[in-house]
């Protein structure tokens, strides 16, 4: 068989596009010989090769600062890149991105983008900003946090100059009139691209006109949407109009929704919840509604599903009565792969470890599991092969539950996020659990006990955790010379791909800057994240 060239790098990058972590993605290149490597991939080696070497860092000066370069998956540089050497590798690279992020249309990308490339821009305040945006034919994704302005430029004749927007996001930043909601409505109901609709309405008593709600509800039941997020919407007659045309829509597979009134029409009118809807996440929700919703959602095809419930004193038994409600429709979710479920007082944790080994992903926050909950969860990662988060935020666990987690790790392989932050573990669970984090590629320690002792296992195995994305031990007392030996861990590091957050650890403003001092003298001071405490 002749040998392809062109066919081998086109495996090669195919392969690597597959990759889903950065650090999976350097070893994967710096591995390759270069002759095999695409010339986008071997774009990314340089750059991957000038992170190593300390010659492609964020400046402490730069606006991008604290936060680390990224490469992979996501493509996250610095504002200025003086060295056009890399600006270059970064323009050639860009064939292995679906899309870049631009901060701000009045904040051009440091490197020259490809025809072809798409972009999310992620703030535009002003219809004239967005008319300013040299590539905004390239925009895939667009967020519009929108002011009260002078200026006469329509959204509307924008929108068509604007062919490969799929994704659009509206926060109103002020209360806005009858014209603007209009001019914004019109825009996006009248394009032909848009898929994901996020509207945030802040102020709820914005004018909506009859004109307004009926070209909303037009665009709602009928646009070729696949996802919709909804904030805002309180006032009665809009939350009834908005549940009317979202029941109504047949393409809809992605709905979130974040006000309790839309949540309660929603699921007066699906009895059962439509069979093309596979992610639900619902936030605020009344604790009366968790009855029917549970009705509605029994049985469905829904892969991902988050409920949160709104704040509020209501009687334990009353609300572990609704727990149990829903806890009893998760065994009939065949499909389930992801699970939040926050605020909410669970009878037993049983039901959510007979759909545990089906998850990818598990999250629950305020639930009071305690240690005995947490333990029970840990004696059955064991049979889990497809957890790859698991997030137990503010439960009350301590370092028994701790123990038990950290146990479990070496036994769930494909975990790579953990989060219990908002807990009561000390030194000693923090110590358990820091022999067996450089298994993961993110912790979340915040907010918890953790001391001196803790921090010294810490900073043992930091140099270790190179290929972690995040470490975070914000807000517990690590004490100064806990601090300053997790610092000298990360200094003994080779790279790092990901930062170590010690903010709001110390309250001494001399140890404070003590901490400050020696992080200036790390390779990259990214490295550790310190910010005023």
């Amino acid at each position: 068989m002749p040998d392809d060239g062109g066919l081998a790098g086109d495996l090669v990058q195919r392969i690597a596009e597959c990759l889903e972590t950065s650090a999976d993605m350097r070893a994967y290149v710096l591995a390759m010989p270069l002759a095999a490597l695409t010339p986008p991939l071997a774009a990314l080696r340089r750059l991957y090769e000038a992170l190593d070497a300390r010659e492609f860092t964020v400046p402490i000066d730069d606006a991008f600062y604290p936060q680390r370069i990224s490469l992979w998956p996501q493509l996250r540089v610095p504002r200025s890149i003086p060295r056009a050497w890399l600006q270059d590798a970064l323009t050639s690279a860009l064939s292995l991105y679906p899309w870049v992020v631009q901060e701000s249309a009045d904040i051009p990308l440091p490197f020259a983008l490809r025809p072809q490339t798409k972009i999310k821009l992620r703030t535009c305040v002003t219809p004239a900003q967005l008319a300013r945006l040299d590539n905004r034919r390239n925009l895939c994704a667009l967020d519009l946090l929108l002011v009260q302005t002078t200026d006469h430029v329509s959204l509307v004749e924008l929108f068509r100059d604007l062919p490969a927007v799929q994704c659009v996001s509206v926060l109103w930043r002020q209360k806005p009139t009858t014209t603007v909601v209009a001019d914004a409505l019109e825009a996006i109901a009248t394009s032909t691209s848009i898929q994901t609709l996020v509207w945030t309405m802040s102020l709820t008593a914005g004018m909506w006109d009859e004109a307004c709600r009926e070209l909303w509800a037009g665009f709602l039941s009928s646009a070729p949407l696949s996802s919709v997020s909804l904030r805002g919407l309180t006032a009665a007659p809009m939350a009834a109009t908005a549940a009317t045309a979202l029941v109504a829509n047949t393409t809809l597979a992605s709905l979130e929704l974040h006000d309790a009134g839309v949540i309660a029409a929603v699921f007066a009118l699906a009895s059962s919840v439509p069979s093309h809807w596979t992610s639900l996440r619902l936030h605020g929700v009344a604790t009366d509604d968790l009855p029917p919703i549970a009705s509605a959602v029994t049985a469905a095809r829904i892969r991902h599903l988050s409920i949160d419930l709104q704040p509020g004193n209501i009687a334990v038994d009353e609300d572990e009565r609704h727990g149990s409600a829903i806890l009893a429709m998760l065994s009939s979710l065949q499909c389930l792969q992801s699970l939040d479920l926050s605020s909410m007082l669970l009878p037993s944790v049983e039901a959510v470890l007979t759909v545990l080994p089906q998850l990818a992903h598990l999250g629950l926050s305020e639930n009071d599991l305690h240690d005995d909950g947490v333990m029970a969860l840990a004696t059955a990662l064991q049979r889990c092969r497809r957890l790859r988060s698991l997030r137990l935020r503010r439960q009350g666990c301590s370092d028994a539950g701790a123990i038990a987690l950290a146990s479990a790790l070496s036994t769930t392989p494909s975990l790579r996020t953990l989060d219990v932050s908002g807990n009561c573990i000390g030194s000693k669970g923090g110590a358990v659990l820091a022999a067996e984090i450089p298994r993961l590629l993110e912790v979340n320690l915040s907010n918890n006990q953790i001391g001196y002792e803790g921090a010294l296992a810490l900073s043992r195995m930091v140099p270790r955790t190179g290929h972690m994305e995040g470490i975070n031990l914000e807000g517990n007392p690590l004490y100064v010379d806990g601090v300053l030996a997790i610092v000298e861990g990360v200094a003994r590091s080779p790279y790092r791909v990901g930062s170590v957050q010690l903010s709001r650890t110390l309250a001494n403003p001399s140890h404070i800057q003590e901490c400050l001092d020696r992080i200036g003298e790390l390779p990259d001071p990214a490295w550790c994240i310190f910010l005023d405490t």
